[in-house]
């Protein structure tokens, strides 16, 4: 990310919006990361980031899957993001995406690419 970041950054001289949609924390969970921990993380990733590339404008991301508890606590952390966060959207998929438990499927991403940019039109 850092590489095109600097690539769209140099280009556009920091004049173009930039607008980040992505999906984390699904590794974190099932690493058994402490919730609090990956937020403040998160939280800190977001930060330099926006520091080092004033033009991200805003930040689109997923729910992960319900899968279990670990699951379930890094999405009230990634909920609390766009609470805390202005310049933070949350795009829920409220488990309506097809998964093995741990990875969404590449139908469902091209899926669930299609509704973050139906998000990102209302921008």
């Amino acid at each position: 990310i850092d590489n095109a970041l600097t690539t769209i950054s140099t280009i556009n001289n920091n004049t173009t919006d930039i607008i980040i949609m992505y999906t984390h924390g699904i590794n974190d969970a099932i690493a058994g990361t402490n919730p609090d921990t990956w937020y403040n993380g998160t939280v800190d990733l977001l930060n330099r980031l926006k520091t080092r590339y004033p033009a991200i404008k805003h930040i689109y991301a997923t729910n992960i899957m319900l899968t279990n508890a670990s699951y379930i606590a890094i999405n009230d952390k990634i909920n609390l993001l766009a609470t805390n966060r202005a310049d933070f959207t949350v795009i829920p998929t409220n488990n309506s995406f097809d998964y093995d438990g741990n990875h969404w499927g590449y139908t469902e991403m091209k899926r669930m690419a299609g509704v973050m940019l139906n998000y990102i039109k209302n921008y």
